[in-house]
């Protein structure tokens, strides 16, 4: 015991010598300091034990290697169970820092890597539809789960921005969330990165059509409060996800929250966003160009110390791109195979999406929180469709229940329950009604945050 703690003086005294002061602040983090400068390592490591009753075999490059609620996975897929990593949160490790300027002006920085807890790879979901090219059927399964994501093998994925803070606010640049997903991510009743529909998917959780929207690189943003619980931001990225020399996305976001009530509003324009998918070739990943912009509508309310209330409304239209055709030859370090990429609809052609959901959580004990929340996703027919071959609708139920062991470890129990519906998933080859209409994922984890 002598030696454990001449070891951890030793080891704090090392520290104060080089950065001034070393301690943990409130949020669990280890913060160096000097003067008016200050440096802090954070994270969160998280793993659960999860089934899904349909799946193909689990992804470990995959933000949530569980994508049940993104469906059009065949009935014959079997059930699947394995521990997942981030089934409240994305495992991730990040270094912020900031110092003083003039005045109480800063400057400030933050890199953010998200990694799988389960095998240390980084997050890349163009990695997943690499390796799921080529022809797959009912009989004939893909390897892997496998989707698109903003989080495609870069190295600070989660966020790399610097940028300055003052009295009037924050103005950053580089790699940092869309407005939108800031809103949905306080207004979400039951946040969960693996058992909600706007953790899983970028696409409805702060994309807008676009998952790979759903952060915005080469962006500036800009953040303020005004005061009387007001606050707002505003973004926008130059290029798309390939090229700042096409497309761009504005947003922006304002909120109130005072008291008992919280209300946010938030809104996304993308011109020329890529929306990436698996390609007819094995190793290669196919494109599609869209422009796409959308909304959401939330409030909260506390009912009572312990029970709080949230819902909302998501609506957003994928559209013909202004460029339909752009010289992509590879992203993200892969190539990306020319058929299938392009336009992703005909000029004129468009798709509605509409999302509602509600739900709450409760305070058994100031440890003890059980959350509920449903959601409702329709897509309408393609505007040029002729049949209703691409509308769907998603019914999705979706529960935590947390147990807050200390200040920074969550034990936790969740589940999500799937429901499909609608053309795309009534026409799937080789016969009709080949999808799976109902798919169901439950596990239990820990989640530590430091």
């Amino acid at each position: 015991m002598m030696q454990k703690k001449v070891f951890t003086a030793a080891l704090v005294a090392g520290l104060s010598a080089l950065a001034g002061t070393a301690q943990a602040d409130d949020n669990g983090l280890l913060t160096l300091t000097r003067g008016d400068s200050s440096l802090s390592l954070y994270g969160i490591l998280d793993a659960a034990y999860a089934k899904q009753n349909h799946a193909y075999s689990l992804n470990n490059t995959l933000p949530n290697q569980s994508y049940s609620y993104v469906g059009k996975i065949y009935a014959t897929a079997p059930s699947q169970s394995a521990f997942v990593n981030g089934g409240l949160s994305d495992s991730r490790l990040g270094i912020k820092g900031s110092t003083g300027l003039v005045g109480d002006t800063k400057a400030i920085f933050d890199l953010e890597s998200g990694f799988d807890l389960t095998n240390m790879k980084l997050n890349n979901a163009a990695k997943t539809l690499a390796e799921n090219g080529g022809a797959h059927s009912a009989a004939n399964l893909p390897p892997t789960m496998n989707a698109d994501s903003s989080l495609n093998g870069q190295l600070f994925g989660r966020a790399a921005w610097v940028g300055v803070q003052a009295g009037w606010g924050t103005l950053t640049y580089g790699t940092q969330n869309n407005p939108v997903k800031d809103a949905i991510g306080a207004y979400d009743p039951v946040k969960s990165d693996t058992f909600s529909p706007f953790g899983e998917s970028g696409t409805v959780g702060g994309g807008v059509g676009s998952s790979e929207e759903s952060r915005l690189h080469h962006s500036v943003k800009y953040t303020t409060k005004f005061g009387d619980g007001f606050d707002a931001s505003v973004a926008y990225q130059f290029g798309n996800d390939w090229n700042t020399s096409y497309g761009h996305t504005y947003a922006a976001r304002v909120g109130y929250e005072n008291g008992s009530l919280g209300v946010t509003a938030a809104y996304s324009n993308s011109k020329d966003a890529i929306v990436a998918g698996t390609s007819a070739t094995l190793g290669d990943i196919a494109l599609k160009i869209y422009d796409v912009d959308g909304y959401l509508l939330a409030a909260k309310y506390k009912v009572t110390d312990a029970a709080h209330f949230s819902a909302g409304y998501e609506h957003y239209q994928r559209k013909a791109p202004g460029d339909a055709y752009q010289p992509i030859g590879s992203i993200w370090g892969y190539t990306v195979s020319t058929a299938g990429s392009g336009a992703g609809f005909t000029p004129g052609a468009s798709q509605a999406f509409n999302i509602y959901f509600a739900g709450g959580d409760y305070d058994f004990t100031p440890d003890l929180n059980l959350a509920v929340g449903y959601y409702n996703t329709k897509a309408d027919q393609l505007s040029s469709s002729t049949n209703n071959s691409t509308d769907y609708t998603i019914s999705t139920w979706s529960t935590v229940l947390k147990y807050k062991m200390t200040k920074a470890l969550d034990l936790y129990a969740a589940a999500t329950v799937n429901s499909y519906g609608g053309g795309v998933y009534n026409t799937a080859a080789p016969t009709a009604n080949a999808f799976a209409t109902h798919v169901s994922a439950y596990g239990a984890g820990a989640r530590f945050k430091f």
